[in-house]
């Protein structure tokens, strides 16, 4: 007989045992018969009820409970701009930013907040961004994707770039560069987000998490909310 476990660690989330099981996670086993009759009952109740008694969560067709798709924008942290002659491309991350990155990580993993996929700029401050971020998620480092086109994009470029993203990715972490990530969270948010101190949307080590639609392949302006840009993360 299947011994439920006491609890299962989701994304950082807990669950009870019967969510965990709904959603394919932890030990494959068999609900027992008094789980699957207490189904049968409420289904019966649903399709056969003279009041019409409507229990969406039952139909089969339906996933046991909708799951938001998020888009978490990223600006790369302070970057060190003494550092030499090395070029904007090449400008590694300030001793402050390589503090910040893994906090805003760490924050992300406690938030239940651990992307499915991970796109970055190659740039230096921003990749350095990305790994160390990555790296407090327990996030591989292999799986992230670099593309060129982040650095110096405007919202049409990542437009284009979030379109690519397949449909099994519920959360998306997108680590870039201004004024590129600033339009684009303008652009999908459509209102005009209360600004930081020095004006900026985005300053560096800034995150924005937008609730998405479930399509990224149909990206209007105005599609996505602004559910926080949490201030302070790297304090």
């Amino acid at each position: 007989m299947y011994k439920p476990h006491r609890k299962h660690n989701l994304r950082g989330h807990v669950f009870g045992d019967s969510y965990a099981v709904a959603l394919g996670y932890g030990p494959v086993a068999t609900p027992s018969s008094d789980l699957l009759n207490i189904a049968n009952m409420l289904q019966r109740v649903q399709t056969s009820s003279p009041t019409s008694v409507r229990l969406p969560f039952l139909h089969r067709s339906e996933p046991f409970f909708h799951m938001p798709r998020e888009l978490l924008i990223l600006r790369h942290t302070k970057s060190d701009w003494s550092a030499g002659n090395v070029g904007d491309f090449k400008s590694p991350l300030a001793k402050r930013g390589k503090k910040d990155a893994p906090r805003v990580g760490a924050w992300l993993y406690r938030e239940g907040l651990v992307p499915d996929l991970v796109i970055s700029s190659p740039v230096q401050r921003a990749r350095q961004t990305a790994e160390k971020v990555c790296k407090s998620m327990d996030y591989k480092k292999k799986k992230i994707q670099w593309h060129a086109e982040v650095y110096g994009a405007d919202v049409r470029d990542l437009l284009r770039l979030l379109e690519r993203c397949p449909p099994t990715a519920r959360i998306v972490l997108l680590v870039g560069h201004n004024p590129g990530l600033e339009e684009l969270v303008l652009y999908l948010a459509g209102d005009e987000p209360d600004r930081q101190a020095d004006g900026k949307l985005l300053s560096a080590a800034a995150l924005a998490r937008l609730e998405m639609p479930d399509d990224w392949s149909i990206l209007a302006s105005g599609c996505a909310q602004l559910i926080t840009r949490p201030r302070n993360l790297a304090d």
